[in-house]
């Protein structure tokens, strides 16, 4: 269920972009110091910035708090850093 924000759409999907919606209370916990508003900021997972466009505040089958990346973005780094690997010893 969307918080704050907006979900992944369309053109996010299309154009692979580095875009995620987080679970508020992750957001709390990153942005809690400083006092920023989370939507337009940068997270960096795996050595990549995503953009936070929303927050959810649904937990997942087991209780997790999801952290939203579009589909198309993550075979776009997968393949990246496959590539990578051949190319490294």
């Amino acid at each position: 269920k969307l918080f704050k924000g907006r979900f992944i759409n369309e053109t996010d999907i299309k154009e692979r972009r580095k875009v995620i919606v987080l679970h508020k209370k992750t957001a709390e916990i990153l942005f809690h110091k400083t006092h920023t508003e989370p939507i337009g900021q940068f997270v960096n997972m795996g050595n990549v910035a995503y953009r936070v466009v929303g927050l959810c505040n649904d937990k997942g089958d087991s209780g997790e708090k999801p952290a939203l990346i579009p589909f198309s973005t993550l075979q776009r780094i997968s393949y990246f850093i496959m590539q990578i690997s051949r190319v490294l010893p």
